[in-house]
């Protein structure tokens, strides 16, 4: 998993605290939702809806082969 910062520099961890990624073939899903929680009101706050088109993670089609080493993997996104 990784998260962005606002310039969309990421670095990944594949278990708390574990930076990096298992080497091996992977599947690997884009988004931007967050399902957001209920504050004390019941009202829901820091819901975040999907703006990446499903076929970068609900419906992916994007696959990546992480090898042994340092390797930075990005991937250019089409809004269509």
């Amino acid at each position: 998993m990784g998260v962005t910062d606002g310039s969309g520099h990421y670095e990944l961890e594949f278990a708390a605290g574990s930076k990096g990624a298992m080497v091996g073939k992977h599947r690997v899903n884009i988004s931007t939702f967050e399902a957001g929680e209920k504050d004390d009101s019941g009202q829901l706050v820091g819901f975040v809806p999907e703006r990446v088109p499903a076929k970068y993670n609900t419906n992916t089609t994007l696959e990546v082969e992480v090898k042994r080493g340092h390797q930075v993997i990005d991937f250019p996104l089409q809004s269509r």
